[in-house]
């Protein structure tokens, strides 16, 4: 996904492992899919914004 993409996003359940930066029009785009009803789940640093919550799965501990 890059900050182009992300509005055409279909699945269920976007990924971000480790994320260190994010600008905040892309920060905007994943409030706006969790918001939606789509899933997050954010491994490692979180730079994303969305915190945990319904939507919004975060694991400070990258497996990776």
């Amino acid at each position: 996904m890059t900050p182009r993409t992300l509005a055409e996003f279909s699945g269920d359940t976007l990924v971000l492992p480790d994320v260190r930066e994010v600008g905040p029009d892309e920060q905007a785009g994943l409030m706006k899919l969790a918001a939606s009803g789509k899933r997050i789940v954010i491994t490692g640093q979180n730079a994303s914004g969305p915190q945990a919550s319904v939507n919004v799965a975060a694991f400070p501990d990258c497996p990776c």
